[in-house]
This record gives structure tokens, C-alpha cells and sequence, in this order.
């Protein structure tokens, strides 16, 4: 028997048992007793279990709950946040408070007292109703309202606690209006499960090393990028608020953050196995990322490279431009030019153009139009051809002197044998009429130009 708790009034007909002392069912809600009956009243006996088991009787006593505890919550202050992008109604987070007692008395109801301050609000001017509603049974916080992309500051308000017995407590709630790109991802090694178990840990021990708010959002298995399911990993995502101006953290801030108190979140990180810390939305480039200095300097790097590469392309493209026109000028070139006043249609002429590099393989007599009867070179052997050693058309120049050529048609004086007395004065003439001729018309020695 426990003599600390209860005694036992002995007399030979009834036994008596009271308390020594109040009773917290709290403390211990049922007591185990043994009654020993023996004749002696005067001493306290001794009791053992192999003698005396006959004269023994076991009792269990349990303990009734009374409500004489009130209900307290788990925090003194609640915070939570809502990105733009929520649908209404949803449930974002719980309050929570603890009762002690059993049964009815356990009972608690939340209830949200008092108006919803908005501060530092932008586009919420025209909410007529309570932004938030708090689930009776559940302590669920709920969106009343319909967040639209823009609207920025957070809301403040009190919750109660009540129990069947008319015992409160009550509490502070703050929620935050977040864009989607302002929470951070952690990417633990182990199933969500076992995470949210010990969340409230991580989240108090992040919160201490940063000295920030910290939200946990929502908890989900890992998605990898091609789309596919982990179950062995967790996607923790969180957002973290300055609880000096209420002001939510940026994800680069929260980056800089976690990587600046590295060691202090190194025991936690392993405890956690916390695998990458990156944000959970890919991030746009927006007018205060652009603000960084950061930013504009690798802009700025990268506009001046692409400039330089611009341009050497343009000075490409220029110089093969003018290659192509050198090259198709060479392949143009001929050694016939158009008639001019005063000449005949018939009349052979020397392109005004010097071509270089043209001209390898020309050689002397090749053409097989004939200008000078006899003095054609395509009927000779290779040995008595003249050949150019230069690689141009500087052989076909206009300024050659063909006085002491002979001209190009056949007369009698090419036959003495058939030329009579009285032609001879007649011939000389002629010659030296076509003589003259020639040097007017000054014919060219014409080589073919092979391209």
C-alpha cells in the first residue's frame, strides 16, 4: 500500500482508505494498491508477497478528471505566409494550443477575436469581408479573399483558445503576402514523413542562427527536374521575413544568408541531411534584379564581347567581299574591248585592264586567228615557240611597235615570178599604201587568255 497517498482505517468489519493528499490525475492519473489483512492493528506489518499473498488483495484506483487546466497555446505568436498566387479558401496553416485535462474538459475551440490589421498593404483597400478565417475544431487559418499578382504588406490578428469549461488563452497570428519566387527549397534525404515530425526543430533552429522568421510552406517528395518522383527525398519549401520591419527576404538574401552562418547550420545540415539549399521557383529577371551591381557588371561584360564579335564578323564578311570581286573581275576579263568611233567592228584590241595571275599557261601563237600571213606561230614546233615567263598579260600590251612587220595579205610581190614590168610601179605603191595602213590601224599581237 501506498502510505505516501493513501491510509486505511483499520477496524475488524471495514477498512477505510482516504487520501493524505490532494490528487492530479495531471501527475498520475491511476494508483496500484495492495490491502494486507492481519489481526494485528497496533504495528505496521511487514509484507511478503510468498507468505502473505492469502491475506492479500490488490486494488487499482483511477483517478477522474477534473477541468481545472486551461488551454495553452504551443507559441505566444503564430506566422505564416500566402504567395499571390493562392487559390481562396485554401488552408495555409494551424494554430494550435495544448489542454491537459481528459474527456470534455480537453475540449478546444479557436476562435479569431478582434479586427484583422492590414499594414503596409497595397491592393487591399476594397476587402470588405475579414481576409482570414480560423476553423473552430481545428485551429486551420483559411484565405477569404482572392490574392491578385501586386498586392504586398501583411496582416496581423489574435486567436482565442477555449475549452468546454470557459478557460482561454489566446495568441498572435502574423501572415505575410509572398510572391512564389521569394520561398527557398531544401532538399533533405529522407521521406517526408520523418520530416514533419521534427520540422518544428529545424525551423527553430534556422530561425535562431539567422535571427529571421522562418515559415515552413509546404512539405512534398522531392520532384527532379525530368519530372519524375523521389520517395527518398523531401522538398522543404520556407520563406523567411525580417521581424523588424515584417519585411519578406528575397532568395538571394536567404542564400547569402544560410551561406554566410554555414557552420552554425553545419550540425543542423547533417542532422537533416540536408542535401541543396536552391530557390523554388526559376527567377525571372526583373527590374530589382537588374538594380545589382552584380548584375549590370556582367551585362555589361557580355554586351561588349558580343560587340566585338559583331564586328569582327562584319570586317569577315567585308574582306571576302572584296576578294570575290577581285576574283570575278579576273574571270572577266577579256582581250576584245568594243569598238570605238572611228574603227571598224573588225578591228582587234588589247583589254585596257592588267590582270595578274591569269595568265600561267598562254603562250605565243595560240590563238588561231592569224594577223600576219606568214609569221603565225601555230604551225611551228614546240621548240620554237616563244613562251612568257611572266604571270600577267603584259605581253598583250597596246604599245607594241609593228612598223617593221609585214602586213597581213598576200600580193604579187610575194610572187616575182608572175609580176610584170608594168605593175611593179603599180605594186610598190600598194605596198606602201597598206603599209601606212597598218601602222594607222596598229595592230596588236593577240595571245589567247586562259582563265
Amino acid at each position: 500500500m501506498q502510505r505516501d497517498v493513501y491510509r486505511s482505517t483499520c477496524n475488524k468489519r471495514l477498512i477505510r482508505l482516504s487520501a493524505v493528499k490532494p490528487l492530479d490525475r495531471e501527475a498520475t492519473s491511476s494508483y496500484n494498491l495492495t490491502v494486507l489483512a492481519t489481526e494485528d492493528c497496533i504495528n505496521v506489518p511487514t509484507y511478503d508477497e510468498s507468505i502473505d499473498a492469502v491475506s492479500a488483495i490488490k486494488v487499482q484506483i483511477n483517478i477522474n478528471d477534473v477541468n481545472d487546466n486551461p488551454p495553452k497555446f504551443v507559441s505566444n505568436i503564430f506566422t505564416g505566409g500566402i504567395t499571390t498566387e493562392a487559390d481562396f479558401g485554401i488552408e495555409f496553416m494551424h494554430v494550435k494550443a495544448l489542454d491537459p485535462d481528459d474527456g470534455d474538459n480537453a475540449k478546444i475551440s479557436y476562435y479569431l477575436i478582434g479586427e484583422v490589421t492590414k499594414t503596409l498593404t497595397e491592393g487591399l483597400e476594397n476587402l470588405a469581408v475579414s481576409p482570414f478565417l480560423v476553423n473552430v475544431d481545428t485551429g486551420a487559418v483559411s484565405l477569404n479573399f482572392d490574392p491578385q499578382k501586386g498586392m504586398k504588406g501583411y496582416f496581423d490578428f489574435r486567436v482565442l483558445a477555449n475549452d468546454t469549461g470557459g478557460l482561454t488563452d489566446e495568441a498572435h497570428v502574423f501572415i505575410y503576402l509572398l510572391r512564389e519566387d521569394q520561398r527557398v527549397r531544401f532538399v533533405l534525404r529522407a521521406h517526408p514523413t520523418e520530416i514533419r515530425d521534427r520540422v518544428r526543430t529545424f525551423r527553430h533552429t534556422l530561425a535562431q542562427v539567422t535571427n529571421n522568421v522562418v515559415n515552413v510552406d509546404d512539405i512534398r517528395v522531392h520532384e527532379n527536374k525530368d519530372g519524375s518522383v523521389d520517395n527518398t527525398k523531401t522538398d522543404l519549401y520556407m520563406h523567411l521575413v525580417n521581424g523588424v520591419d515584417h519585411s519578406v527576404l528575397e532568395v538571394d538574401q536567404v542564400l547569402q544568408l544560410v551561406d554566410k552562418n554555414i557552420e552554425q547550420l553545419d550540425d543542423l545540415f547533417k542532422d537533416f541531411n540536408v542535401l541543396d539549399t536552391q530557390p523554388a521557383e526559376y527567377q525571372l529577371l526583373t527590374s530589382e534584379s537588374l538594380a545589382s551591381t552584380q548584375t549590370v557588371f556582367w551585362l555589361g561584360w557580355t554586351t561588349l564581347l558580343l560587340g566585338v564579335a559583331l564586328l569582327l564578323s562584319v570586317m569577315m564578311c567585308l574582306s571576302q567581299r572584296a576578294d570575290y570581286l577581285r576574283r570575278l573581275k579576273a574571270a572577266t576579263a577579256t582581250a576584245i574591248s568594243s569598238p570605238i568611233a572611228g574603227e571598224s567592228d573588225m578591228t582587234l584590241r588589247s583589254s585596257g585592264g592588267r590582270v595578274p595571275n591569269t595568265n600561267k599557261h598562254s603562250t605565243k601563237g595560240s590563238n588561231p586567228i592569224w594577223l600576219h600571213a606568214y609569221e603565225n606561230d601555230w604551225y611551228k614546233n614546240d621548240d620554237q615557240i616563244s613562251r612568257s615567263e611572266r604571270d600577267s598579260l603584259d605581253e598583250n600590251a597596246v604599245d607594241q611597235d609593228l612598223s617593221n612587220e609585214k602586213p597581213y595579205f598576200i600580193t604579187t610581190a610575194a610572187f616575182p615570178s608572175i609580176e610584170t614590168e608594168g605593175d611593179a610601179q603599180t605594186n610598190q605603191a600598194t605596198y606602201d599604201f597598206y603599209q601606212q595602213l597598218e601602222q594607222m590601224k596598229n595592230a596588236k599581237n593577240m595571245e589567247t587568255t586562259e582563265l
